[in-house]
């Protein structure tokens, strides 16, 4: 998918505002899926109002490159101190990786993209 409008892009970056907090700009983000959903919400926030951290991924074959800039991490080289939220960006195994990711860390920092819940 594609976002064209300015009216998109005001409302990823509000949405996206909401579901990282209050303190968007200075939390320490992880977004979670080095595929297509990711790059398109890369292309379309304004990226010096987060503090993103690097991409997610569990393929081991993807980790070490880079999307965007941001580095292509694996979730056994985080804990809990050293990120505020991992978004989920993959609409398809979303549910999926909040449980797996809910299991390891403390949920309230995990946050779904696609749905709420």
């Amino acid at each position: 998918a594609h976002f064209n409008s300015a009216y998109v892009k005001v409302a990823i970056n509000d949405y996206l505002k909401m579901i990282i907090g209050a303190q968007s700009k200075d939390a320490r983000v992880y977004i979670y899926g080095a595929g297509s959903h990711t790059r398109d919400l890369l292309e379309n926030i304004e990226r010096q109002d987060y503090n993103i951290q690097g991409i997610l991924d569990k393929n081991k074959f993807l980790v070490g490159n880079y999307i965007e800039g941001y580095p292509i991490c694996a979730v056994d080289q985080l804990d809990d101190n050293n990120f505020d939220k991992i978004i989920i960006s993959s609409a398809t195994y979303e549910n999926e990786i909040y449980d797996e990711l809910t299991n390891r860390f403390d949920a309230t920092k995990i946050e779904k993209f696609y749905s709420f819940g």
